[in-house]
């Protein structure tokens, strides 16, 4: 009788088996009904994204190439990307964010990004979250810093000949040589001021004293300035290029965007932390300023991650450019490259 009322070994490993099978459909289930945000390793801070509502999760990529490559084939609800790569995605792919709340909060500098590509200024496609000013870093020059109010000028400097690290990106120094007195005539001199064109790499170039000068974003400087009193920051007087993280939502995605998770980088404490780490939300400076006096930093490098307004209005955006102006500049480059 009692043999009867058990299970046989059969049954029990039956039963496993589909409950094992079950659990598992479950999670996988679980696991792909749940909204997903791909972002660039590094580029979201840890802090914010460990605030992710339950129902979403977070995939992470090594670089904002594989994020624009990884889209198609995983189809995400949401992706972080720069400016310069989110200009890269195709604008038929992308669902209009107009109709969002949050744009109302943004700083007025903010407008022009929202629209990352030429051919579409009818839709903002592109929610910005962080900023950061594009800044000189100098490397033991005293005698260069005596002279910041040059600003870019300081380039052109005989001295600094061979010794400068600049961005990959070719329309970087485009666009400091159009700050420039001279304009683009003066690109064959920047040219020649260039030691290296990769700023990940130029940073131990600067570090062991190869180089004197190298163009960073301030998020990245600040720590920088922090540990190595020999290396200061300068923001040019002429004023800089902005550099972004946009979120973008791809059109297939049927998920509501998560507002409040979002909203939860403009308030403290929380955005005194972001801050702090050189995160800058692109918020009128009224919004932040109880964060940036917060700070325990100088007050020119507080100067350095959010600009006063006066030198604000210098500054631009990397926006897209059309056929013709992408084959003037190229021709200018391709001649001063030779």
């Amino acid at each position: 009788m009692i043999n009867s009322a058990l299970l046989s070994r059969r049954q029990l490993l039956k039963t496993g088996t589909l409950g094992t099978v079950a659990l598992l459909s479950g999670c996988e289930y679980s696991k792909l009904s749940r909204s997903t945000l791909l972002y660039s390793r590094g580029s979201l801070p840890y802090q914010w994204l460990k605030l992710l509502p339950n129902d979403w999760r977070s995939d992470s990529m090594v670089n904002s190439s594989e994020v624009v490559n990884r889209i198609l084939s995983s189809h995400p609800d949401l992706v972080q990307v720069s400016d310069a790569w989110g200009q890269l995605l195709n604008p038929n792919d992308l669902a209009p964010l107009d109709t969002i709340p949050l744009f109302k909060e943004l700083a007025l500098f903010t407008e022009p990004i929202t629209y990352i590509f030429k051919d579409d200024l009818l839709r903002k496609v592109a929610l910005p979250i962080a900023f950061s000013p594009w800044l000189l870093v100098i490397c033991n020059r005293p005698d260069l810093l005596a002279r910041s109010s040059e600003g870019w000028h300081l380039l052109l400097d005989p001295t600094v000949r061979g010794r400068v690290v600049f961005p990959s990106s070719p329309r970087v120094l485009i666009d400091i040589a159009q700050r420039l007195e001279g304009g683009l005539e003066t690109l064959p001199v920047l040219r020649r001021s260039v030691l290296s064109f990769d700023r990940y790499y130029g940073l131990n170039l600067l570090l062991n004293g190869d180089a004197e000068i190298s163009i960073l974003p301030a998020r990245e400087a600040i720590p920088l300035l922090q540990e190595h009193p020999h290396l200061k920051g300068l923001l040019p007087n002429q004023g800089t290029i902005l550099t972004w993280d946009l979120l973008v939502r791809p059109l297939l995605s049927q998920k509501a965007l998560p507002i409040a998770w979002i909203q939860e980088a403009w308030k403290r404490p929380l955005l005194d932390h972001l801050i702090a780490t050189g995160w800058v939300p692109p918020l009128p400076r009224a919004r932040l300023q109880g964060a940036l006096d917060k700070l325990k930093l100088p007050p020119e490098w507080k100067e350095l991650l959010y600009p006063e307004e006066s030198l604000l209005n210098k500054c631009s955006s990397l926006l897209p450019l059309d056929i013709n102006e992408r084959k003037r500049l190229q021709d200018i480059w391709t001649s001063v490259m030779v």
